[in-house]
């Protein structure tokens, strides 16, 4: 708080992106200043979430915010000293963000941006005290958190954080649940890959590593590379006329100590026992987490049956 009384007698502005790190943010200064006499950036993302936008307008009303919506952040920041001579800017930042091990408290822009003044207030808070923060003092949160997201981009990179997923319950707990290592786990749902993705080949014969754990794959014979990085996903495609729902994972397999990247799908309720030599043509819709080596093949079996269980929840 006191950062952010440090600047009270200067011509500031606050960015606010809807996700949780940038309301607790807007809480901590409306209690310095008067939210209404502040401009208030949104910086709005390709493929924005319908709820973060019902979000970001509810708030805008509660508050009675004066906002501005730009596409871009630095066009927002030229604005803001072009236009209203904002000398000071705050921000949602935090250490454990893309590039946030590298900001500073208050920093200067980069020589190349708009000259203004990045005030980070939260830089150091952690994943649990933005939550006891919000949850202490009963902040309105945007309802993704409540359906398994831990943090938030657009809706072709982000998804629901499969640490989070409850087998007993058979649906996801809120952000607020993810307790152990949650700095370090809270993107685990924000890969660099963009989905849903397109993809074709033919079922080739494999080491038939799932048949003997128990969940029969394809191994797909793939012609070209493809954008996505090694892990777990889920999608659908059509067979014999058919929606089936599958799991697939793509890269080597780390627990059997493979070299060669495979593309395998565990196709579900499928009952064909041989389409040696099929075309299959499928949608990859989701991700659930990187590939891991296990303790013990019991471990590896129960992960697969999270995965499936996941898949089937999410492609209802």
């Amino acid at each position: 708080m006191n950062l952010i009384q440090t600047f009270k007698n200067d011509k500031i502005s606050v960015f606010f992106n809807g996700g949780k790190d940038s309301i607790v943010l807007l809480d901590l200064i409306k209690h310095i200043f008067d939210l209404s006499q502040i401009f208030v950036v949104y910086v709005t993302k390709y493929n924005e979430f319908p709820e973060v936008e019902e979000y970001v307008e509810k708030i805008t009303k509660k508050y009675n915010l004066n906002l501005i919506k730009s596409h871009d952040m630095k066009t927002a920041i030229r604005d803001l000293v072009n236009n209203y001579q904002i000398t000071h800017a705050f921000t949602g930042i935090r250490s454990t963000d893309p590039y946030g091990s590298k900001t500073s408290l208050i920093q200067k822009t980069d020589s190349d941006w708009p000259q203004i003044t990045l005030v980070n207030p939260i830089l150091n808070w952690t994943y649990n005290e933005i939550w006891s923060y919000i949850l202490n003092n009963n902040l309105e949160y945007c309802t993704l958190y409540d359906k398994g997201y831990t943090s938030l981009g657009q809706t072709n990179n982000t998804f629901k954080n499969y640490l989070l997923f409850d087998i007993d319950k058979n649906s996801y707990l809120p952000a607020y649940d993810l307790i152990l290592n949650s700095d370090l786990n809270e993107r685990i749902g924000r890969p660099d890959i963009n989905l849903p993705i397109f993809l074709e080949g033919e079922v080739t014969h494999g080491n038939k590593k799932g048949r003997e754990l128990g969940f029969r794959t394809a191994n797909i014979l793939l012609e070209s590379n493809i954008n996505l990085i090694y892990g777990v996903y889920y999608g659908t495609l059509e067979f014999n006329n058919e929606i089936k729902k599958f799991v697939m994972s793509y890269g080597p397999n780390i627990h059997f100590d493979a070299i060669n990247k495979t593309l395998e799908l565990h196709i579900l309720d499928l009952e064909i026992e041989d389409f040696y030599g099929k075309i299959l043509k499928f949608e990859v819709k989701g991700y659930i987490r990187k590939m891991d080596k296990f303790i013990n093949l019991e471990e590896l079996v129960k992960s697969i049956q999270k995965d499936i269980r996941i898949a089937r929840y999410n492609l209802q």
